[in-house]
């Protein structure tokens, strides 16, 4: 398979190809905000240093957004017309994630992979991705238009909960790692730094802007193939002149509408286990979560912000019982009404589907996760004596309580 891969989100257009040996070639406009009069001309002359014709492209990957609306605009009308013309599909990018394979993608392994672009208006396009070193990702922030000041919390918040899970893989003496790129590094890096506050991490700050090879890979890895009319921008903010037209009529554009709360599947696993790491020192392993998310027997919802899994509750079905597994909800996503949602979507789906009865454990410990619980009919019922493992040492007693059928 030929796939050709489009980049012309950033300032300097680049196309790359990819063949069936997974080598990619590349070519770069070198030519500041040219893409309407270089990309055609370098696809034609990387084919033709290959030994190529149009003819021979299987698939094209366009870096979709967010960036230069006009860049996207080139890449996504240009990419369209190609696949409408030479009868093959097209797989769309997200621009922020092509990162994680900026440079050496192995070299990202045990970071958070922070592209930071400067969006205009004081805003930055941006996101966090933690990389694991079996080359897996998990998205701890999602990508969207941000205030600098609220994405470093956003970044504080989730980069905290690694480092307080007893399972962060880093070694402790070198800490954790957080990787910028993007061309609003110049700007925003000391500004998001500072908001990081003294926060034990090491960041590494490049202005490395996005190119073709980046999305190439991305496209391999995650990819997957649309027909040419399905294929639209990743803008995340409206243009300048929708925007002021919002302005006069008044109206707003909230940066997250919502969390979708939705029942998880198997491949929720690897998100899940993420927001378990950052949520608890003794998580489920991913293989285990995988088959207990894929018992007939047990529940489990998940809530999505912006297409990322923030938070999930599981419960486990027992003789017409339900017992309440885990309810987590990712730092930076805390207080924002999302775990009580989704809490209220697990309890109503396992009433649907026949539990009377519910109940859990929760750490004695652990007043604001009580409250929570009794906000929705639970009560206390007794004890387990040094059921929870202490860090540092020790054992802490297990509250146990249920919600009884009326």
């Amino acid at each position: 398979m030929n796939l050709l891969a489009l980049e012309t989100s950033g300032s300097i257009a680049s196309v790359a190809l990819m063949g069936d040996d997974g080598a990619t070639y590349s070519i770069g406009g070198g030519q500041y905000l040219a893409h309407l009069t270089t990309l055609l001309p370098m696809i034609d002359s990387l084919l033709a240093e290959r030994g190529l014709g149009i003819s021979d492209i299987d698939a094209i990957a366009v870096s979709a957004g967010p960036g230069s609306f006009t860049g996207i605009r080139i890449g996504i009308a240009t990419a369209r017309a190609l696949a409408q013309a030479l009868k093959i599909k097209l797989i769309k990018v997200p621009t922020l994630e092509t990162f994680i394979f900026v440079g050496d993608a192995s070299g990202h392994a045990g970071r958070i992979v922070c592209p930071v672009f400067d969006a205009r208006r004081g805003q930055v396009y941006a996101g966090a991705w933690y990389m694991y070193p079996d080359g897996e990702k998990a998205a701890l922030v999602p990508g969207a238009a941000y205030d600098p000041d609220e994405y470093a919390l956003l970044l504080r918040a989730s980069a905290e909960g690694l480092l307080s899970s007893s399972s962060f893989e880093a070694d402790a003496a070198s800490g954790l790692e957080c990787w910028f790129a993007g061309d609003g590094t110049e700007k925003y890096a000391e500004r998001i730094l500072l908001g990081l506050g003294g926060l034990a991490v090491k960041a590494i700050v490049t202005g490395t802007i996005q190119d073709a090879p980046s999305v190439a890979e991305w496209a391999a890895t995650y990819g997957s193939q649309i027909e040419y009319f399905d294929l639209l921008p990743i803008y995340m903010r409206k243009a300048e002149a929708q925007r002021k037209l919002d302005e006069k009529a008044g109206a707003g554009s909230p940066l997250y509408a919502g969390a979708v709360v939705r029942e998880a599947s198997a491949k929720d696993a690897l998100p899940i286990h993420a927001v378990e790491r950052m949520s608890f020192d003794d998580p489920w392993s991913i293989l285990l979560l995988r088959a207990d998310i894929s018992n007939d027997d047990s529940i489990y919802t998940v809530a999505e912000v912006e297409g990322v899994v923030v938070a999930f509750a599981g419960l486990s079905l027992i003789h017409g019982e339900g017992h309440v597994m885990n309810v987590a909800v990712q730092p930076a996503f805390r207080g924002k009404g999302i775990g009580r949602a989704l809490f209220d979507a697990l309890l109503t789906e396992a009433g649907n589907r026949g539990a009377g009865d519910v109940t859990l454990e929760v750490r004695e410990g652990n007043e604001q996760a009580i409250r929570f619980y009794e906000s929705f009919g639970f009560t206390k019922e007794g004890l387990r004596k040094n059921y929870y493992a202490v860090r540092g040492g020790g054992r802490e007693a297990a509250v146990i309580m249920w919600r009884r059928r009326i």
